[in-house]
């Protein structure tokens, strides 16, 4: 019968002893905590002492451990993929996998079985890691290339297997199947009509008759969603007056009204970029729209924004992100660099369109109360000085919400810039330094929180630095023209 005693000499557990003596006489046993085997004379069967350990394992935690871990389950995984057992088979290399991300043959194990048991998608996705561990890998290049024309995205299954072509000219495979996404891609667009992918030069006017097609009725209803708010400041001043004490509240309603706008200008900057890049997921799923209702995120537009401003009295948030998939973009990693850009682009563009409807609304002001010089100021904490009169609630908001649009937009590029995921700036990295994109996917939460500590410690100022020098030129600019 098994029996337990104390003593393991490595970590203190108790031992099983079970079974009976081998030919050498010992018993062979194994600590149920640390893995170490030990060897138990026949004829101690009565001691408590135990002899030394014959392995020495090292803790379940450790690298060494996690790496034999890995090559385990990677052996259990063969085993199974040997005996047609793919879904087993899939499940044990992902274990493997999770174990050792940056091995390659568990990866290449793993996809293979995928492939196996037709989950193709999760087949693309291994080898696109072993990709983003090792460019130049031929394997995954051309099974990449294979699987993307499986997919009917010729495309991108062209740009694979002309990356292999580059390393290894006389792949016959890879000429094969290349030779067949060019024949799948012509087919595709005698059956549409069009090319598989958006041209660049067709996004505006596609995004026009977007915008043509809504109709007056729903285009009017969302302009009033955006000039309501407007209206209601007037009222709101016009009611308080520019010495009111609910000043601060107003001036941080409208700043809020002008971030939001900001966002919603920045996420569409993403979605016209992955049209352009031929991905039609965020027009298939309606968020390539000016509607604000299709942009809020109860969590991060409400929820995270008011705890965050209980807790700590500043503001962070954001809306609800436009999707892309970019399996569907036509060239990697070009395109999804263009796509991770082009929100901050969109950012900027706007700072520099607000800016630009500043001086147009200051230079009317300024003729018509002359007494009341107005120029770009930064210091946007304190009202304006609008004068007196009868337009006054009216050039107070229109000169707010152009100066505090122009500073919210400027803040939200540089703020999407900080190279950590989840932001853009994560992305552009990740493009930039493909090996990279494991360590960084493991970094979104860490990340966030990190983003979060810099923003509102004391190094805010050096994060921002570009928006401080942007502002200036702003004012410099302002003085010229008013």
């Amino acid at each position: 019968m098994p029996s337990r005693r104390p003593g393991c000499p490595y970590c203190g557990a108790q031992v099983t002893l079970a079974g009976d003596p081998g030919g050498d006489g010992l018993y062979t046993v194994k600590c149920a905590k640390c893995g170490n085997l030990l060897k138990i004379p026949a004829q101690d069967n009565t001691t408590e002492k135990l002899p030394p350990p014959t392995e020495k394992v090292p803790p379940p935690s450790s690298p060494e451990a996690r790496a034999r871990h890995a090559a385990e389950l990677h052996e259990d995984g063969t085993r199974l993929l040997e005996s047609q057992k793919f879904p087993a088979a899939v499940t044990k290399f992902r274990a493997a996998s999770d174990k050792a991300p940056d091995n390659v043959e568990i990866l290449s194990a793993l996809a293979h079985a995928c492939s196996r048991a037709n989950m193709a998608y999760d087949a693309l996705a291994a080898y696109k890691r072993i990709l983003d561990i090792d460019p130049d890998n031929r394997e995954a290049l051309l099974k990449t290339g294979m699987l993307y024309i499986q997919l009917k995205r010729p495309a991108l299954g062209a740009a694979a297997l002309h990356r292999l072509l580059e390393f290894d000219p006389g792949h016959e495979q890879a000429r094969l199947m290349l030779e067949i996404a060019t024949a799948q891609k012509k087919d595709e667009e005698k059956s549409t009509g069009a090319p598989s992918a958006t041209p660049r030069r067709d996004v505006l006017a596609e995004l026009a008759g977007l915008v043509l097609s809504a109709g007056w009725g729903k285009t009017g209803l969302v302009a009033a969603e955006w000039i309501l708010p407007l209206a209601a400041f007037v009222a709101i001043y016009q009611t308080i007056g520019s010495e009111s004490v609910y000043m601060d509240g107003l001036l941080a309603a409208m700043f809020l009204y002008c971030v939001f706008l900001g966002v919603v200008a920045h996420e569409l900057g993403h979605g016209a970029a992955a049209l352009m890049c031929g991905d039609r997921t965020a027009l298939n799923a309606g968020r390539l729209s000016l509607d604000p209702l299709r942009h809020l995120s109860f969590l991060g537009t409400i929820a995270v924004p008011a705890l965050v401003y209980i807790a700590a009295g500043v503001m962070f948030g954001w809306a609800k992100p436009v999707p892309f998939d970019p399996m569907k973009m036509d060239r990697h990693p070009r395109d999804l660099a263009f796509v991770a850009g082009m929100g901050p682009f969109a950012s900027f563009a706007s700072a520099c369109v607000s800016f630009t409807l500043f001086l147009a609304v200051a230079a009317a002001h300024n003729i018509d109360h002359p007494e009341a010089y107005l120029r770009f100021t930064s210091e946007l904490g304190s009202p304006l000085d609008a004068g007196s009169g009868r337009w006054e609630a009216f050039w107070f908001v229109a000169l707010e919400i152009t100066a505090l649009s122009a500073v919210a937009n400027l803040i939200i590029g540089a703020f999407n810039l900080i190279p950590l995921p989840p932001l853009d700036g994560g992305w552009l990295l990740k493009c930039a330094a493909p090996r990279s994109g494991e360590w960084l996917n493991r970094l979104m939460w860490p990340g966030a929180i990190a983003v979060i500590g810099l923003i509102y410690s004391g190094f805010a100022p050096l994060v921002f630095y570009p928006v401080y020098v942007a502002l200036a030129g702003f004012y410099f600019v302002s003085g010229l023209v008013l």
